[in-house]
Order: structure tokens, then sequence, then C-alpha cells
């Protein structure tokens, strides 16, 4: 039996910073490395600690996401209201939707005794103001969705996690 050990040159991190062809080999080798497991999560958490369910999203070609209440519409903008920040899109389509339904019930007819004149037709326009704010509640999240997958896959993200890993790399760019 006859033993062979292979001599490789392995790249540091550092090496990166002064070498653009290894540099470049990395990048494209790691191109995935903060997206390929479930880096959504915490989107998704975020998401159900206010009351709603992301089910489905599509950050490629189709940019589509699909929802659903798990609490109703003016609990989850309460927690969007005491747990986003002020100038985050969440937010601000919130405060759309608090002043739109405001609206809904302040013009809508009441009797003399200040009841409801028609109470379907006010169910009706409140349950449409929800729906809206639903789909608008989903198209802030799947804009936060793309952000974030964007970032996870640029060039700074990808150096970040090759430096904080220490990965050392071969003259073929892969992980050694």
């Amino acid at each position: 039996m006859r033993q062979v050990t292979e001599i490789k040159k392995v790249y540091s991190f550092e090496d990166l910073k002064t070498n653009e062809t290894l540099k470049d080999k990395v990048l494209q080798n790691l191109y995935d490395i903060n997206v390929d497991y479930e880096w959504w999560e915490c989107t998704f958490d975020d998401a159900e600690n206010v009351g709603i369910k992301l089910t489905e999203f599509d950050t490629g070609r189709a940019q589509m996401i699909r929802g659903e209440w798990i609490e109703d519409a003016c609990h989850a903008a309460r927690k969007i209201e005491d747990e986003h920040g002020d100038e985050c899109d969440t937010c601000k389509t919130t405060e759309d939707f608090i002043q739109e339904r405001d609206e809904i019930l302040n013009t809508a007819a009441r009797d003399e005794n200040g009841e409801f004149e028609d109470e379907r037709e006010l169910d009706n326009d409140l349950d449409e103001c929800e729906k809206d704010y639903l789909q608008s509640i989903l198209q802030d999240y799947l804009t936060i969705l793309c952000k974030e997958y964007e970032y996870l896959q640029s060039e700074e993200a990808i150096l970040e996690t090759i430096e904080c890993n220490e990965y050392e790399f071969t003259e073929d760019g892969q992980i050694y």
C-alpha cells in the first residue's frame, strides 16, 4: 500500500481581499451560502407574532405572497403599531387601514338612537377594508422578503459569512 499526500495551498479570508481572482471564484461558488436554508423564518415568525400566517411566497419571477389572518385585522394593527417602527412600511400600511376603517365607521348612517341603519352594508364595507389591508400588509412582507433575499446574496453578506466562520479556501475557490 502506498499513501499519497497532496499538497494544497489554502487561502484565508484576508487573502480574498488581495486576490481578486480567488475572490471572484469564491463569490461564484458561494452565491447561495446564505440562502440554502429557511432564511425566511424570521419574517414568517414576525408576521405570525402580529397575527398573520404567511402561507406561500415567491421572490422570483412570480413576485407573489399569500397569507391569512390568525387574529382579526384590528388585533394585527395594534400589534404592528406596538412592535414595528414608525418608519417601516407595515406601520404606514396599518395607519392607512386604521384611517380608512375609522372613516367607514364615522360616515355610516345612524338612526335617531345612534344605531347603524344598515349593519349588513357596514359589515360588508369593514370586511372589504380588512381584506384590502391584508393584501397590502402581505405586499409589505413580500417586500421585506425580497430585500432580505437580495441582501443575503450580496457580496457584502457573503463576505461577512466567510469572515464570521473563518473559512479557508483552495485555489479553485472551494471551502477547505
